[in-house]
């Protein structure tokens, strides 16, 4: 899939194909749709009073999938496992790229998240619900690609 649009002057591109997996090792963050029992995860993050997919940025020595597992035990306290990179997505506003890589997971038990967690109520949905922190239809897309090509 390769997707581009535009919202709220960010230029946004979808890359789930063979450039978009060559760009994850440039990425700069991981999001990660994780699955238990057919159901994905998402965390509700008080500050931004919305609900989110795990995803944050990588630091310094990480790769793209350690920062992905990383992110979504603290988000969600999820042990994941068979990561499946599906590409990235790219936003451009300002003459600033982001690239982020995007991953579906299998989540194989819950933990209890750290307490310094900057998420609230994780919970389990079959589509995404109202209230989400982001409103640039990146979510709504990759759940989409998912939904249509599967998880591997």
């Amino acid at each position: 899939m390769v997707k581009n649009y535009t919202i709220k002057e960010k230029k946004i591109e979808i890359l789930f194909n063979n450039e978009g997996k060559n760009l994850i090792n440039k990425s700069s963050g991981s999001l990660v749709y994780a699955f238990f029992k057919g159901k994905f995860v998402m965390s509700w993050h008080p500050m931004r009073r919305g609900w989110e997919i795990p995803a944050g940025r990588r630091k310094n020595d990480e790769t793209a999938e350690d920062c992905a597992k990383r992110e979504v035990f603290e988000e969600t306290g999820a042990i994941t496992n068979k990561l499946v990179p599906l590409g990235v997505y790219t936003v451009n506003k300002n003459k600033n790229k982001k690239i982020i890589a995007v991953y579906t997971a299998d989540i194989e038990k819950f933990e209890t998240k750290p307490d310094w967690s900057e998420t609230g109520i994780v919970k389990l949905f079959d589509e995404l619900p109202d209230k989400l922190s982001y409103n640039d239809l990146i979510y709504e897309n990759i759940l989409h690609h998912i939904a249509t090509e599967g998880l591997d």
